[in-house]
């Protein structure tokens, strides 16, 4: 609040706070978006909070939503590294989205379809992240479209702290496990169960391939490392298991917790 109140006066924009007492992901999401549909708008533009876009960004958004009519346009990301990253890793651009993912670090969402509801982003996946993936799932079922805008670019900075494999490979993890949990929550029953028992071989297959081609190119091995990461992320999920990724950020001690079918079904 003292940053805002520091900066308001010369501020371009009227520029709004607020305060979310339930900690995580999508409970802040919600919240910035309570915030920006108290005020009649058209469309909402977001980006996450380790980011800054280029200079044409939103105008670029804007177009590709004209031109297409759609009710979610996404953008790409380029990382920018604290420290020059290991040759592997800038050559698997773990860190590069091309904008067909649409997450909220690059999006343009159309107001009319989000003002039906106060809750957008699943409280479920507070600490598991992907609510934004969800959120644009849940859309796309009801018929709203989607495009991506290759010129909107948005920059993300990347710290020392996540440009390592380590947090590639828990990362990896969470994407697996989410891929698993998350169709759940909409109560798909036994296709479900099908299409994680699918999604699980793809994903070895795809480790298997990276690791056949790894002596001709040896970025492949760490792509193969981090499928298996996701192989067992995948794993832990059919087995009503969720990893909280962003638990530890919020004070939590615990990554692994177990969901009851209660608890799946809440």
């Amino acid at each position: 609040s003292a940053v805002c109140a520091e900066l308001a006066p010369d501020f371009p924009f009227a520029l709004e706070h607020g305060y979310e007492p339930h900690p995580g992901l999508a409970s802040a999401r919600n919240a910035v978006l309570r915030l920006a549909l108290a005020q009649p708008c058209d469309f909402i533009a977001m980006m996450d909070d380790d980011e800054w876009p280029e200079i044409d960004w939103l105008s670029r958004l804007m177009v590709t939503q004209a031109q297409s009519d759609a009710d979610i346009v996404g953008g790409p990301a380029e990382p920018v590294f604290e420290a020059a990253p290991a040759a592997w890793m800038k050559r698997g651009e773990y860190f590069r989205r091309t904008g067909a993912s649409f997450s909220t670090g690059n999006m343009l969402l159309r107001a009319d379809m989000l003002c039906p509801q106060r809750v957008w982003f699943n409280p479920q996946l507070n600490f598991t992240g992907h609510e934004d993936h969800e959120l644009v799932q849940g859309l796309t079922a009801q018929g709203y479209r989607c495009a991506v805008s290759p010129d909107a670019m948005m920059r993300e900075w990347v710290p020392v702290s996540r440009a390592n494999l380590r947090y590639i490979l828990a990362r990896g993890v969470r994407e697996g496990n989410a891929d698993i949990f998350v169709p759940e929550l909409r109560g798909h029953g036994l296709r479900a169960g099908l299409w994680q028992l699918e999604r699980l071989g793809m994903k070895f297959l795809h480790a298997l391939n990276h690791m056949a081609w790894s002596p001709l190119q040896p970025w492949r091995f760490f792509r193969a490392l981090d499928d298996l990461a996701s192989c067992w992320g995948m794993v832990l999920g059919m087995l009503h298991y969720r990893y909280l990724f962003y638990a530890t950020q919020q004070g939590s001690p615990r990554r692994l917790v177990r969901i009851c079918h209660a608890d799946r079904l809440a």
